[in-house]
């Protein structure tokens, strides 16, 4: 799924990077995005990854977060039902390290579980 979440945002022109992928200042706005772990139910024979996306955008480009994360969202809408909005989402965090505001939420998806 990551693949596919990585080239949907890619083919949509958002520059797309897996966790230590990018280096250095962030000079334009991009994505990160990764998977965070998995959730399971009891009794249920699926699970849920959970799938965080960071954006990043320069220091001086604050304004256009908002609408960076909205443009994001409606482009994941296309890969509904395998991936859904999970309500959780972080308050703008400035990080001295790239020089970029930052705001991550996550997606949950969903696949069966595989006995080994």
């Amino acid at each position: 799924m990551i693949k596919q979440i990585f080239d949907v945002l890619s083919e949509k022109g958002f520059n797309v990077f897996l966790p230590s992928q990018h280096k250095g200042e962030c000079t334009e706005p991009y994505v990160v995005v990764k998977l965070d772990g998995v959730t399971k139910e009891v009794g249920v024979s699926s699970e849920r990854p959970i799938y965080t996306f960071m954006v990043y955008v320069p220091f001086n480009h604050y304004s256009i977060l908002e609408t960076m994360i909205f443009e994001i969202k409606q482009v994941l809408k296309t890969l509904y039902p395998a991936i859904m909005y999970a309500g959780n989402e972080s308050t703008s965090y400035y990080d001295e390290e790239v020089n970029a505001h930052m705001v991550s939420f996550q997606y949950q998806g969903i696949r069966k579980i595989e006995n080994f």
